[in-house]
């Protein structure tokens, strides 16, 4: 069964119970209990979300509401996600926590970046066995948008697609996302410039987003997915961790072989899923490097068994990964406290 967090689900009640409906109405309607909101690992039937997502759209009146939502969600009520993402550096690194993390918000939830060239694009493809819940759709792309506006959204000639048919709202669809919007498509997304995508956020906080990171990766590991969700992943991140070292010789041939499938099977297998070798591979890397960095391993020694040729390159992809130089981290764990002020350059 799959779950999504409290966060939407308390906007929704309150915004209701100011319409007038009481709490029990609301639970006997969506068929469920509506959870403590001072538990943060609360979650609820994505089935009763839907349905609530239903209620509110009939009893207030807005069938815009995943719009309106999105675009007026103050920040104190904002999902751990939501301030991963608004942390980021750029939108790239934002698009790549995003689908780390997005099960966080729903167990159904999977966002995928891609590369096209001289284009970035950040999918939306919940998986096909969760119910509809086109309000998330547009929720997605608005967060997206506001993002986007730290930028300077024209200059990046952002568009925006939607899985679903032109609703009768579509003019306020365009006032809210932009004259740039296509329906009908197959799958939801927002693409812009590759060069955008890149371009610095003014209010990233890489060390605010570390600690967020944290507290996202710990609770990543108590969301029990769905049966026969990400089974696939799974498995090849434990036969990535089985590994001593990743010698980047035919790597992704060899955990084919691990899991007894060929090479195009399994990235079939991870494509369904939402996810790519690359990406599982990225976090498979790092997670060892901040726990071996941590415990005090030689840079070098991380560096060559995390499949690095070159320091350099390991030390891009560590400040990436924790926002943070290998020595200002190390530093940092060994006080028991994570980075709290940016390490100088150079």
């Amino acid at each position: 069964m799959h779950t999504t967090s409290s966060v939407l689900i308390r906007e929704l009640v309150e915004r209701l119970e100011a319409a007038g409906l009481s709490r029990g109405a609301i639970e006997v309607q969506v068929g469920a209990q509506v959870p403590a909101w001072g538990d943060p690992d609360a979650r609820w039937p994505l089935t009763s979300f839907a349905a609530l997502t239903r209620l509110a759209t009939d009893e207030l009146g807005d069938p815009a509401l995943g719009l309106h939502v999105a675009e007026t969600l103050p920040a104190e009520r904002q999902h751990v996600v939501a301030r991963i993402v608004q942390s980021a550096g750029t939108f790239r690194e934002a698009a790549a926590a995003w689908a780390r993390y997005a099960s966080l918000v729903s167990t159904a939830d999977r966002l995928r970046p891609e590369d096209r060239g001289a284009r970035f694009r950040l999918c939306y493809a919940p998986l096909a066995d969760a119910p509809a819940v086109p309000f998330l759709h547009e929720h997605y792309l608005v967060l997206s948008r506001r993002l986007l506006a730290l930028l300077g959204a024209g200059e990046a000639n952002v568009s925006f697609e939607l899985a679903t048919r032109a609703p009768p709202y579509a003019a306020e669809v365009h006032r809210v996302l932009g004259p740039s919007v296509r329906f009908g498509a197959t799958s939801t997304a927002v693409e812009l410039d590759a060069a955008a995508a890149d371009a610095p956020l003014p209010h990233a906080d890489p060390y605010l987003g570390a600690v967020l990171r944290v507290a996202a990766d710990h609770w990543l590991g108590g969301v029990a997915p769905p049966a026969a969700a990400v089974t696939v992943g799974a498995q090849v991140l434990d036969a990535l961790d089985a590994l001593d070292a990743l010698d980047g010789a035919a790597l992704r041939g060899r955990i084919a072989d691990a899991l007894d499938l060929s090479e195009k099977s399994l990235q079939r297998r991870l494509q369904q899923e939402g996810v790519t070798f690359k990406e599982l591979l990225d976090r498979h890397r790092r997670a060892r490097a901040l726990a071996w960095i941590a415990d005090g391993k030689p840079t070098v020694e991380v560096a060559w068994r995390l499949g690095f040729s070159e320091i350099a390159a390991f030390t891009r992809a560590f400040r990436r990964w924790s926002g943070s130089t290998v020595v200002h981290y190390r530093r940092a764990t060994r006080s028991g406290a994570l980075p709290t002020r940016a390490p100088r350059r150079g």
